[in-house]
């Protein structure tokens, strides 16, 4: 009895094999995807089309003419002494309310002004007189920086005077825009400060001897050649007067 149901268990499970398997095989060739060749073939990287150039001068002054407000804060001082150096700091923030005043460095009392900030910013301090030097100016950092939204960005030079009187300090900005390699500038005003320079004759002496100091030794080394060699030709005359005179007085002598 037990062979028997054996047997038709197995027979039962063979008939379910050859059933299920051609409808296994069908389900597979029907539901499997299709590939062609051309699926096959690694992607054709597709081409990135540069904006025009008139397109892009377009965004830059649309984004240089949309500029938020923010704050600048500088301090040229308005009193200066020739051949004595001066810290002169910019700071430019996003934030309207920042104290940019805290911890400056330099002498000069910290002006702060509303102007519009772009992400990159370029500033510039120079004299007033183009053909002549009037201030020795030294850039601490890059003119050219970004002012992040976290904290204020700062420039700082130092400002040594070469020459007297009434004199002016250039502060310039300059906005740069950048998309891509297309890169655009817009200016802001300059800001003008008056510098009252006042005299400093130890240093002037001391520039004047250092820039002349062949002319100053020639003017000094001429009148102590010309002492020397009177003294010399008075010495020799001397000398020689009073050998004549000896032997004036010898032939006198020999006369009587």
């Amino acid at each position: 009895m037990s062979d028997r149901l054996r047997r038709t268990t197995q027979l039962i499970l063979l008939t379910v094999i050859l059933i299920a398997a051609p409808l296994v095989l069908f389900s597979l060739a029907y539901l499997a995807p299709s590939y062609s060749r051309d699926s096959l073939a690694p992607p054709t990287a597709t081409p990135i089309v540069q904006p025009p150039t008139s397109s892009l001068d377009f965004q830059v002054k649309d984004i240089l003419d949309r500029l938020p407000l923010g704050q600048i804060t500088y301090n040229p001082p308005t009193e200066m002494t020739v051949g004595e150096s001066e810290m002169i700091a910019v700071r430019i923030s996003h934030n309207i309310n920042e104290d940019l005043s805290r911890g400056l460095q330099g002498r000069g009392t910290p002006v702060t002004e509303t102007i519009p900030v772009h992400t990159f910013m370029k500033v510039q301090l120079r004299g007033g007189d183009a053909k002549e030097e009037d201030f020795k100016i030294t850039k601490m950092n890059d003119e050219e920086q970004a002012v992040t939204e976290s904290s204020f960005t700062q420039w700082t030079w130092t400002v040594l005077p070469i020459k007297s009187g009434e004199q002016t300090l250039h502060l310039t900005i300059t906005y740069v825009a950048k998309i891509g390699s297309f890169t655009a500038t817009k200016g802001h005003p300059s800001v003008i400060k008056s510098i009252n320079v006042k005299v400093n004759p130890i240093y002037s002496l001391r520039e004047f001897i250092g820039n002349y100091w062949q002319w100053v030794l020639t003017s000094l080394a001429i009148p102590v050649v010309v002492w020397i060699k009177k003294i010399f030709l008075d010495k020799k005359g001397g000398q020689e007067d009073k050998t004549l005179g000896d032997k004036a007085s010898s032939r006198k002598r020999r006369r009587r």
